[in-house]
């Protein structure tokens, strides 16, 4: 995995951050030199801006991992193609007008604003000149840390992941300004071109000359289902977290083995779940990991954030992800669902029982997420929430199964090779295979690339030879396969039971229903089953009816219960109210949900001093009277009784 990384560090420094200044002859990093290893004859060759980009190479410490970088011709041409690909639209563009007005060379055209891309009237006025010490300090402070990675396959793969999620963090924080990509469309930065062009290289490997990989797509349906099942603030925020959680923790282990560029939604740039996942993985290897930890958390704590953990709070990956994977993940690709079951196991038995176990776990996807969330979270300490107790009691005595497969995924896979092959026949040959609507490439889905090529080929003025028109599908290949990533889904979409799970088959109902009912049912008579009053979809598998002349206390059936199935003292009981309010009835996934709050909310008093994630809806509640209290109580000492 050498080259595969190698190629994708020098892609995101193909173009300097400091880019605009280079090629406008604003700045000039460094002096002219001679880089070790380096051939001479071709760093001479070179335009100012990537000779700089050479410099940098070494000052930032990626060639003490990877080696120079002028002297790998492969390694070259990739960058160099995956660079045409990720800018495709610019080029197009503007080799049209070039060539109109008869320009040879590419013009250099000065420029100093950055304009928002939705609305260009909106921008921001970039300076004439950049700090080239600031650049050296930028350097600096990513070689300390990479200086500390040992050598061989594995830190290959670090050197890679901490370069990628330190390169735009540490040139923010040293109050850097962001360059323009291209002058002439000032809509984007440098940055964003060079992450771009990251996640091309996986389609293009290993060669640079043929398209290939998978676009996978990574979808929880009716996420709103799962969200919107609450009573408590603490529901909701588990609900999102749990869905988050799901996603990142199925792509994690493709984002690990290949690098975090193959995230193209959400994009894991200065994400805080993928930077805290990362921190995690390195904190075997103290020497990395704390300055690397204290790096991010300086960066965040402009933004109010303490630490990682209190980042961690926040639900950062949505229930959707797109992944572009190289031709390597075949294999893995077939096994994202399974995976995601496992993650699944992972996640819940966390939240009812404290404990993450990943022996027994074959699947290499799923084994790389257990070990994920094993060092993020690792197991539980002993706590005294009483909600934990009752959870962590039902699936030891109900067992696994009844909290599988909660939550479904729906996972859509394209193979970008065969969409490349379609589309080339189609631009070149003007035909479309039958086989290519099996991969969801059809006729309407390829009008827009076929409207593209025919404005194209009006506006040359001279005919392209036939061998030009070769390059082209290359550059349709990625919007043609979303469309057909689009197609597939629509077509195979079915529908799945996200709550509601059946339990009960012809035959076993009366035991099994016995079973699931005995938290259910207690001293009362059977009458089936009631459904949970959360969600108000799954059968209940707990129910603590409230008293009846007390609506704010426990049945005496309900209490006897607790004592007796549970081991609550009186005083226990009291306190299960409040996380429990008598009369709710819970099925398995707001059960879940609901100890994963309590759970999380554990860690994380133990982590940062602090049980409260957020305002509770008691919070909101009484905000306008706690702070008429503040205003009108002295604080500072025993308040008065006229002033209570």
């Amino acid at each position: 995995m050498e080259k595969f990384f190698k190629a994708k560090a020098w892609t995101l420094l193909h173009d300097p951050p400091h880019k605009m200044w280079a090629i406008l002859n604003l700045a000039k990093y460094g002096d002219e030199r001679q880089p070790p290893g380096e051939d001479p004859e071709k760093l001479k060759e070179l335009p100012q801006h990537e000779k700089e980009a050479v410099y940098l190479w070494h000052d930032v410490g990626l060639a003490q991992h990877f080696g120079p970088i002028t002297t790998d011709k492969q390694i070259g041409h990739l960058v160099k193609e995956a660079d045409r690909t990720s800018s495709t639209m610019d080029r197009w563009f503007f080799d049209q007008i070039r060539r109109a007005i008869s320009e040879r060379k590419v013009p250099t055209f000065k420029y100093m604003s950055l304009h928002n891309i939705f609305d260009p009237s909106l921008k921001i006025e970039l300076p004439e000149g950049i700090n080239t010490d600031k650049v050296r300090d930028f350097a600096q402070e990513i070689k300390k840390i990479l200086d500390n990675l040992g050598k061989g396959d594995e830190n290959y793969r670090l050197a890679y992941h901490l370069f990628y999620s330190l390169y735009e963090l540490t040139w923010i924080q040293k109050g850097l300004p962001p360059s323009l990509a291209e002058t002439r469309i000032p809509t984007h930065t440098v940055f964003d071109h060079l992450y771009a062009t990251a996640s091309v290289v996986n389609m293009l490997w290993p060669k640079g000359d043929e398209v290939g990989g998978y676009l996978v797509e990574i979808d929880i349906p009716q996420i709103q289902r799962v969200v919107n099942a609450a009573r408590k603030a603490g529901d909701f925020w588990a609900g999102s977290w749990l869905v988050s959680m799901l996603t990142w923790l199925t792509a994690w282990p493709f984002v690990w083995k290949y690098g975090p560029d193959v995230m193209i939604k959400p994009p894991l740039r200065l994400n805080p779940a993928y930077l805290y996942t990362l921190s995690s993985k390195l904190s075997r290897q103290e020497a990395v990991y704390q300055p690397f930890r204290s790096a991010v958390e300086s960066f965040f704590s402009f933004w109010g954030a303490e630490s990682l953990e209190e980042l961690m709070t926040v639900a950062f990956i949505p229930g959707t992800a797109l992944l572009l994977l190289p031709p390597d993940a075949e294999k893995e690709v077939q096994n994202v669902e399974n995976a995601f079951g496992e993650v699944q196991r992972v996640i819940l038995d966390w939240a009812l029982t404290g404990a993450v176990d990943c022996g027994g776990i074959k699947d290499e996807l799923a084994r790389e997420s257990c070990v994920a969330f094993r060092d993020m979270f690792g197991d539980a300490e002993s706590t005294e929430e009483m909600f934990l107790k009752v959870a962590s009691r039902i699936r030891e005595s109900l067992g696994r199964e009844l909290f599988a497969g909660l939550i479904s995924v729906r996972v859509t896979a394209v193979n970008l090779r065969q969409v490349y092959s379609c589309v080339k026949e189609f631009v070149v040959d003007g035909r479309l295979p039958k086989e290519c609507e099996g991969e969801g490439v059809t006729e309407e889905g390829l009008r827009r690339a076929e409207k593209f090529v025919n404005a194209l080929k009006q506006l040359q003025k001279k005919p392209k030879k036939e061998e030009d028109w070769r390059r082209t599908p290359r550059h349709l290949a990625f919007d043609v396969a979303l469309e057909a990533l689009a197609y597939r889904k629509r077509s195979g979409r079915r529908r799945k039971l996200v709550l509601g799970k059946s339990w009960f088959s012809y035959g076993s109902a009366i035991s099994l229903r016995r079973e699931y009912s005995r938290y259910v049912f207690y001293r009362r008579a059977d009458s089936g089953f009631i459904y949970c009053s959360t969600c108000g979809a799954e059968p209940a598998i707990i129910h603590l009816p409230r008293h009846a002349d007390d609506p704010h206390a426990y049945s005496s059936e309900a209490k006897e219960m607790l004592s007796k199935e549970f081991g609550l003292n009186d005083e226990e009981v009291e306190d299960l109210v409040k996380q429990m309010q008598p009369g709710e009835a819970l099925g398995p996934l707001c059960l879940a949900k609901r100890a994963l709050y309590y759970r999380f909310a554990s860690w994380y008093a133990k982590r940062q001093g602090k049980f409260r994630l957020f305002d509770s809806t008691e919070d909101v509640a009484f905000a306008w009277y706690i702070e008429r209290l503040y205003t009108k109580t002295d604080l500072t000492g025993k308040p008065g009784d006229d002033e209570l």
